[in-house]
C-alpha cells in the first residue's frame, strides 16, 4: 500500500503542481504566464502517463540490485566471521609450530656418528653467502644471504622465484630448514623479512605421485598430502581453501628442496609442474634447490633468479667449528661447568682451525669449504683432539667414501647402481691406473673405456655412462672440472683410492710402492697406504720415505 502511494506521488505531483499554477494564472487572466506554463503542464501530463511503467520497472531493477548487494554484503560478513573463527582457533599458529619442530636440530642426513651430540640448528647455523643474478645490486655493506633477497622480493618480483644451486653438502637443505624454523618461531622479524607462511616440501617425498602422473595442484598437495605428515596423532584441519588463498594473496613461501634427488625420468614432468605453480601463484615466493648437474634437466620455465651457494670462507668455518665444539663440550658437562665447557671448546676449535689453515694440507682447506665435510673433520678431530688430522687420513677418507657412496644416498632415497661393497673397488682401480700413468685427469672417452672393460660393471650389466654420471652427480667423488674432463676432487682422494687397491694386493702392492718410493707423483698414494706406514715404522726404507705432512 505504501509502495503504491509513493509511486502515485512520484507520478502525479509534477502534473498536479503545474496544472494548479496554470489554472491559477488563467483565472487571473495573466495570459503571458499561463501560456509560459502550458508546455510544462503538457510535459507533466505526459510524465504522469509515461512514468507508471517507468517507475515500476526502475523499482524492479533497483530492487534486484539491492538484493544482489545485500547478498554480497552477507557473503562478506560470513567470510569475515569464518576468518575470525579460524583466527581465534589458532590454526596458523599450530601449523607454524609443527612446521618448525622437525627443523630445530642440526640434522645431517646420512652422517650422525655415535657418541656425538646433535646440536640445535641455531647453535651451529652459519648464513650462506650467495652469488648470481642481480646480487651485485644489493646495497653496499649488506650481507648477501637469503634474507637480504627475501627483503628485496617486496620491491623486485624477480626474487619471488629463486633457484639455489650448489654441490652436495654445501648446506642447501640446512638453509631451507633454517628459514622454516625462523618463520615458524616468529624470528624472521630479526631479519626484517616479509611476513610469510613457509612450506618446506622435499621433492623426493612425492616420487610416487610423479610416477603415477598424479601430482595435484599445489594447494591440494599442501592440504591433502603435506599437512598430514606433520602430525599423525592430531591431524591439522585447515580452513576452507586456506592454502589456495595464501598462495593467491602472495602470503606463502614455498620451498621445493632437492630437484636433483628426483629420478632423471621424473625431472621433466616435475619441472613443468613447478613452473605452472609459479605462474598460477605468481604473487607468492618460491625457492627451488638443486645440484647444478641435476638442474640441467629442468625443462619448464625456470625461476627468474638463478643463484649459487658460495663455499665456506675462513670466517664461516670458524663460526661453525666454534659453535659445534661448544655444543659438544656443554653436552659432556653439567650446567655448573659451563665456563669449563667454553674454555675447552675454544681450545679444541683453535687446534682444528689451525690444522685446516696449514698450507701443507691444501686438501683440508678444500674440504673445509664444504659444511658437511667440515662437520666430518670436526667429528674426527674430537674423537682424538691430540692427534693431527693427517695421521687419521685413512679413517677420515673411509668415512667420506662411505658417506658419499652409501649413507647419504640411502638417507635421501637415491638408489645406487652398485652396492657399497663393490662401488669403491671401481674407483680404486681407476685411481691406481691414473697414478701409474701419471695422469690427474681423464677425458670422457677414456673414463668410459676404462669402466666399459671393468669386470664388476660388466657382470652387473651397468652401462659405463650411467655409472660415471652417478659418481659425478651423486657421490661427487669424481668431478667434471671442465666439460668432458674428469678427475678426483683432490689428488689426496686419488691417492687414497689408489692406496686402497695396493693395500688389498698385499706383497704385490708393497713391491709397487717400493719401486716408486722416491717418486713425488706417488706421494699421496704412499701417504694414504697402510702398508706404506707399516713399512716406514719398521724402518725398512726410512731415509727414502717422503714427507706426507
Amino acid at each position: 500500500m505504501l509502495k503504491q502511494i509513493g509511486q502515485s506521488i512520484v507520478r502525479w505531483s509534477p502534473l498536479g503542481g503545474s496544472a494548479l499554477a496554470f489554472g491559477s494564472f488563467l483565472a487571473q487572466q495573466d495570459w503571458l504566464v499561463a501560456i509560459a506554463l502550458f508546455p510544462t503542464t503538457v510535459i507533466s501530463a505526459v510524465w504522469a502517463g509515461y512514468s507508471k511503467n517507468f517507475i515500476e520497472r526502475l523499482t524492479e531493477i533497483y530492487s534486484e540490485r539491492g538484493g544482489n548487494h545485500a547478498n554480497v554484503i552477507a557473503r562478506w560478513v560470513d567470510s569475515l566471521l569464518e576468518a575470525l573463527r579460524w583466527q581465534f582457533s589458532g590454526f596458523e599458529s599450530k601449523y607454524l609450530k609443527l612446521q618448525a619442530k622437525p627443523c630445530q636440530e642440526y640434522d645431517t642426513e646420512g652422517f650422525q656418528p655415535d657418541k656425538t651430540a646433535i646440536p640445535m640448528l641455531e647453535q651451529v647455523f652459519v648464513p650462506l653467502e650467495l652469488s648470481g643474478y642481480g646480487t651485485e645490486a644489493v646495497n653496499a655493506g649488506e650481507e648477501l644471504n637469503i634474507w637480504a633477497l627475501l627483503r628485496r622480493s617486496r620491491q623486485d618480483s624477480t626474487f619471488k622465484q629463486m633457484v639455489l644451486q650448489a654441490q652436495g653438502g654445501f648446506g642447501k637443505t640446512t638453509l631451507m630448514r633454517h628459514i622454516a624454523l625462523m618463520y615458524g618461531e616468529g624470528k624472521y622479524r630479526r631479519y626484517k623479512a616479509p611476513k610469510l607462511v613457509p612450506f618446506l616440501l622435499f621433492l623426493r617425498d612425492w616420487r610416487d605421485l610423479v610416477d603415477q602422473r598424479a601430482l595435484p595442484p599445489l594447494p591440494d598437495l599442501i592440504t591433502k598430502y603435506y599437512l598430514p605428515t606433520l602430525s599423525e596423532s592430531s591431524p591439522l584441519e585447515p580452513p576452507p581453501q586456506w592454502a589456495h588463498k595464501l598462495l593467491k594473496r602472495g602470503e606463502a613461501l614455498v620451498m621445493f628442496d632437492g630437484f636433483d634427488e628426483l629420478a632423471e625420468k621424473q625431472r621433466s614432468a616435475v619441472s613443468h609442474w613447478i613452473s605452472r605453480q609459479m605462474k598460477e601463484y605468481n604473487k607468492s615466493t618460491f625457492i627451488l634447490t638443486s645440484r647444478p648437474a641435476g638442474f640441467r634437466d629442468y625443462q619448464g620455465k625456470p625461476p627468474t633468479a638463478p643463484l649459487f651457494v658460495k663455499p665456506f670462507n675462513s670466517s664461516q668455518q670458524q663460526r661453525f667449528v666454534e659453535g659445534w665444539y661448544l655444543c659438544q663440550e656443554r653436552c659432556a658437562r653439567s650446567d655448573q661447568q659451563r665456563d669449563q665447557a667454553q674454555v675447552a671448546a675454544k681450545r679444541k676449535s683453535h687446534n682444528l682451525l689451525t690444522q685446516i689453515a696449514d698450507p701443507k694440507r691444501p686438501e683440508l682447506q678444500e674440504m673445509a669449504q664444504n659444511p658437511l665435510l667440515l662437520n666430518m673433520l670436526a667429528t674426527y678431530h674430537r674423537f682424538d683432539p691430540g692427534t693431527e688430522l693427517p695421521r687419521r687420513r685413512i679413517e677420515l677418507y673411509e668415512g667420506i667414501c662411505k658417506l658419499q657412496l652409501d649413507d647419504r644416498p640411502r638417507a635421501r632415497g637415491i638408489p645406487m647402481l652398485l652396492p657399497y661393497a663393490k662401488s669403491p673397488k671401481e674407483l680404486q682401480d681407476l685411481a691406481l691406473a691414473m697414478v701409474k700413468d701419471n695422469r690427474p685427469t681423464l677425458t670422457e672417452n677414456q673414463a668410459l673405456s676404462f669402466f666399459g672393460k671393468h669386470p664388476i660393471l660388466r657382470q652387473e650389466q651397468i652401462a659405463p655412462a650411467d655409472f660415471l654420471k652417478q659418481m659425478v652427480q651423486v657421490s661427487e667423488l669424481l668431478v667434471e672440472r671442465e666439460k668432458g674432463h674428469y678427475e678426483f676432487p683432490h689428488l689426496s682422494f686419488q691417492g687414497y683410492f689408489a692406496a686402497g687397491k695396493l693395500d688389498a694386493a698385499g706383497a704385490n702392492g708393497l713391491n709397487l710402492l717400493l719401486e716408486n718410493w722416491s717418486n713425488a707423483w706417488w706421494r699421496e698414494t704412499i701417504g694414504s697406504s697402510g702398508i706404506a706406514v707399516e713399512t716406514a715404522t719398521a724402518s725398512v726404507v726410512p731415509k727414502a720415505m717422503p714427507s706426507v705432512g
